[in-house]
């Protein structure tokens, strides 16, 4: 089945466009989305501001002087920490800018095709893949064709902002109950240009997780990780790193038909600041368990002990981000989640969160939500 539509609404200045192709071959689903959206936006300056609410900011005092700067807030890792908000406040200047959509997916599935094959086709058939893309840019309207392509090199001078998030996985026997492989390729890059200098950061991963059931109730899990995470910064040259990272999970799951769950794993991290000097050795062990009591409640349970091996300061945009919220030496964390159906309508939800970490304040945090079902 091929559709597609394009509508132009002037008022908006806008242009979308969309094909849709389900089924052909052994394609077993593909779109594509693509938008121009054309006006005017608010030159814009950076600032925050604390808020009442858990919004997602942390201040970090590095220099210990008090006085909240603009280069001393990060992303929160633990949601309890994020109490502040990172607003662009727009300036009085308009500039003409034009802003670009494109998406896309894709699901290839030979088995379709060849189900009941043998041979050759029969082991292609085992393969499975998938691809997303998401891509949303804006830009100052240079009067250029390259101001509506999203896929052009655009200059700082002219770029407002650009969010880029690309998935790829391979499959290997995915429907298989003994023995599976998958491969994930991750892209992931944001950047923001505003008064002070443009800010981007970003993460590339390679994944590969290979699973095999020894037994029944048991199925062994090894995943292995390598990729980097980066951030740049113009106005502040201390928040700027470039960390490339290998990990190794092994990982044994226990099931007991659709009542009780429980999985141990251990995790191995190696990372360094390629801009820097900072390296980090992580060893993690966890355990987790789950519970479920047929259509009434389910009990969820996590732990974690994690050894921490940095070198280079630990009070520092670097070291926040390969600790990731976490101190040198050891720490632990853990949660315990209950969620219980009180009637067709009414679930009710309480959770409980606590970590040590290193030789600060042990933090303890509860919720507790009631949801409505229509």
């Amino acid at each position: 089945l091929l559709s597609g539509y394009a509508n132009l609404a002037k008022l908006f200045k806008r242009v979308d466009a969309m094909i849709r192709l389900k089924r052909a071959s052994f394609t077993s689903r593909f779109f594509v989305f693509f938008s121009v959206l054309l006006g005017l936006s608010l030159l814009q300056a950076n600032s925050l501001f604390a808020a009442g609410t858990v919004t997602g900011t942390v201040f970090r005092d590095y220099n210990a002087n008090g006085v909240q700067e603009l280069d001393e807030f990060e992303i929160a890792v633990f949601s309890d920490e994020g109490n502040f908000i990172q607003v662009f406040v727009p300036t009085d200047e308009y500039i003409q800018s034009n802003q670009t959509n494109f998406n896309y997916g894709l699901g290839i599935n030979p088995k379709v095709l060849w189900y009941n094959k043998k041979g050759l086709e029969g082991f292609l058939g085992k393969f499975a893949a998938q691809s997303s893309l998401q891509m949303n840019r804006k830009v100052l309207d240079d009067q250029s064709l390259n101001a509506y392509n999203p896929f052009a090199d655009i200059a700082d001078s002219l770029l407002v902002s650009s969010n880029i998030y690309w998935l790829n996985t391979v499959f290997f026997n995915r429907s298989g109950t003994k023995f599976g492989i998958d491969y994930a390729r991750l892209n992931n890059f944001s950047k923001q240009v505003i008064t002070i200098g443009p800010e981007s950061r970003g993460k590339t991963e390679d994944k590969i997780t290979i699973r095999y059931k020894i037994a029944k109730p048991l199925t062994i899990n090894a995943t292995f990780y390598n990729g980097n995470k980066f951030l740049t910064s113009e106005a502040f040259n201390n928040k700027t790193y470039y960390i490339p990272y290998t990990t190794i999970e092994p990982k044994i799951t226990y099931i007991n038909g659709s009542k009780f769950r429980s999985a141990v794993y251990y995790q191995y991290t190696e990372s360094k600041n390629n801009e820097g000097v900072e390296s980090l050795i992580s060893n993690e062990f966890t355990m987790d368990v789950r519970y479920n009591v047929v259509a009434k409640s389910t009990i969820t349970g996590k732990f974690s002990f994690i050894s921490n091996k940095y070198t280079g300061i630990e009070d520092t945009p670097v070291g926040y981000a390969m600790l990731e919220g976490l101190e040198n030496g050891d720490n632990l964390i853990w949660n315990l989640t209950i969620d219980r159906k009180l009637s067709a309508l009414l679930q009710l939800t309480a959770s409980y969160e606590g970590r040590s970490t290193g030789t600060n304040t042990i933090t303890h945090l509860g919720r507790l939500q009631m949801r409505a079902i229509f």
